[in-house]
């Protein structure tokens, strides 16, 4: 009688290590491990404005949970509105999928940028085993004054020979403002 008990509780302990195993793969297996582009920098800097050159480069960070990840592959999408850009359109530029490790001083080749025009991107990478990530968060770059003639103002100054003056000027606007820099 004893050698029956002790027979079946081999088996429950058996089929209980298992169950914990076949558990245990089951979670590793659908517990995908993600890569993602974080910190998006556009020319060294987080969404900068009065950029000065015609094809801005892109940077990113990539950040994954496991060791030894990395990408394999981006795709930078540009867009002229953030509409455009939620809406996954990159009517300014769509790198499409580029095999590159590159993460760093990316190159625009879209459409030519213009003077004051602001540009919304994100990128999305692809890990070492070919898996593609989500979308990043979206960030912004504005363009300078790309050409001689953008430039418009009037000098100020003061007549008193003073070394530091302080130098302002008040106006009213009628009109409603959009945007100011």
């Amino acid at each position: 009688m004893k050698l029956l008990q002790k027979s079946r509780l081999i088996v429950y302990i058996r089929v209980i290590g298992a169950w914990i195993l076949f558990s245990a793969v089951i979670v590793s297996c659908s517990k995908q491990e993600v890569i993602t582009a974080v910190e998006l920098k556009c020319e060294y800097a987080t969404n900068p404005l009065g950029i000065d050159v015609t094809q801005p480069r892109f940077s990113w960070i990539l950040k994954s949970d496991s060791r030894g990840q990395m990408q394999s592959a981006y795709q930078v999408l540009v867009a002229s509105s953030e509409k455009n850009l939620k809406a996954g359109i990159g009517d300014k530029w769509d790198s499409g999928k580029q095999e590159s490790d590159q993460s760093v001083n990316v190159a625009y080749k879209g459409e030519a940028l213009t003077s004051v025009e602001k540009c919304w991107w994100k990128i999305r990478v692809w890990d070492k085993d070919g898996i593609e990530s989500n979308y990043s968060e979206q960030s912004t770059f504005e363009m300078g004054l790309l050409e001689k003639d953008d430039w418009q103002g009037e000098w100020i100054g003061s007549e008193e020979d003073i070394s530091a003056p302080l130098l302002r000027k008040e106006f009213t606007v009628d009109k409603k403002i959009d945007r100011a820099r």
